[in-house]
């Protein structure tokens, strides 16, 4: 009896293991700052090249412009994702390749 218990047991040990090796990671958005080093381009998918990294843009993206006056208030207006240009220093909200939020910044 005691034979059958343990291959019952490490049986289910299997198991759980397979299953918790599985069961994909879930990873948080991060933001970065960096420079746009390929220009936008556009297909099947949205692509940017920011810090030599080539990254996708989500179908929901927002993209975005930070302008700050003279007294140091920003405000952020909505912009084109074609209006990006490689030099331009952003911030972007991603996770993995794929971004959710760009900011352009002065």
């Amino acid at each position: 009896m005691g034979a059958k218990i343990r291959i019952i047991a490490g049986v289910i040990l299997i198991l759980g293991i397979v299953l918790w090796m599985g069961v994909p990671a879930m990873a948080d958005p991060i933001w970065l700052e960096g420079t746009v080093t390929e220009a936008p381009s556009k297909g099947q998918f949205r692509y940017l090249g920011v810090n030599n990294v080539k990254f996708t843009l989500s179908s929901q993206a927002t993209i975005y412009e930070r302008i700050t006056d003279a007294s140091g208030i920003s405000q952020e207006n909505p912009i084109d994702f074609k209006r990006i240009k490689v030099g331009q220093n952003v911030l972007l909200l991603h996770e993995g390749i794929r971004i959710f939020q760009i900011v352009v910044l002065p």
